[in-house]
């Protein structure tokens, strides 16, 4: 069956219909087309599926509305102001050399995809990416984007986090100068970077098993932990404060200059001249 709500009679059609399948209690199969109206079909299900709960099973070969399975996208604002939609194994890329595809959008998650082009996900909020490449040409991948999960992916264009909040990164690669600037409530697990200005400005950061190569890291953060990492970097927390190092490995030049309340634990540090001009400054074992 294919429903298009295109009239009165017809809602009220489905709505006995899925009364009875509720009744009955078996599955309901709804078909779609790959392009039906975002405000058809889709609005009638999410207000039904609210009041009378039923299993909805979509035939091998037809996909809901809401879903862009292995596409192509290169067109400026491909899907611009977006809400609730999959992006599965699609394609950001191609001649017309767009950007912005999924500004100012909300709900989307995203699953196996490849972006090539600029400024993806700016505005963002209630994202999840995961197994998804960003190249070196996806500049600036996620600016002032909020509550994001970000796993098994890669994050190689320049300035590919900045002014976002509570993002949470996990078994990633980073390949990105200037990453994570001015940035709040970061949790970054299992993962690697490779970034000469490292969270700069940032604060409540929670980093656990992160492998950091880098120049000038943690400059001015503020509130924040980091557990089991490695670090290999040149000039690492100047003007740190309130931050926690432990059981970790910390390689600097000039190791956290001018910081203040911070606290090194079970750690091994490697530098030149570090720890200068530091006050309330913790070293535990």
């Amino acid at each position: 069956m294919l429903f298009n709500n295109s009239s009165l009679a017809n809602q009220i059609l489905f709505i006995i219909i899925l009364l009875f399948f509720r009744i009955v209690k078996t599955d309901f199969i709804v078909l779609f087309k790959k392009r039906i109206d975002f405000e058809s079909t889709q609005g009638v299900i999410v207000i039904l599926n609210d009041i009378y709960p039923f299993n909805i099973k979509y035939k091998e070969g037809f996909m809901p509305n809401n879903r862009f399975f292995e596409e192509t996208f290169d067109e400026e604002r491909a899907l611009y102001g977006s809400d609730g939609i999959v992006v599965e194994k699609c394609r950001f890329d191609g001649p017309a050399d767009g950007e912005s595809a999924l500004k100012e959008s909300k709900n989307i998650e995203v699953k196996d995809s490849y972006f090539n082009l600029r400024y993806p996900f700016w505005h963002d909020d209630n994202l999840t990416i995961d197994g998804s490449e960003m190249t070196e040409n996806c500049r600036a991948a996620l600016w002032y984007t909020h509550n994001a999960a970000i796993t098994n992916s890669k994050l190689h264009g320049i300035k590919a986090l900045r002014e976002c909040s509570n993002i949470k990164i996990k078994n990633s690669d980073i390949v990105s100068p200037e990453f994570g600037w001015s940035v709040s409530d970061i949790e970054m697990k299992d993962s690697s970077a490779a970034s000469e200005y490292f969270m700069m400005r940032s604060d409540h950061l929670h980093f656990e098993n992160v492998s950091l190569t880098g120049k000038y890291s943690f400059q001015y953060i503020t509130d924040s932990v980091f557990e089991n990492c490695n670090f290999d970097t040149k000039d690492a927390f100047w003007h740190a404060k309130n931050v926690v190092v432990k059981n970790s490995t910390v390689k600097g030049e000039y190791l956290a200059w001018y910081c203040e309340n911070v606290t090194f634990e079970n750690c091994k540090i490697i530098g030149t001249q570090p720890l200068c001009y530091c006050k309330v400054l913790k070293l535990i074992n």
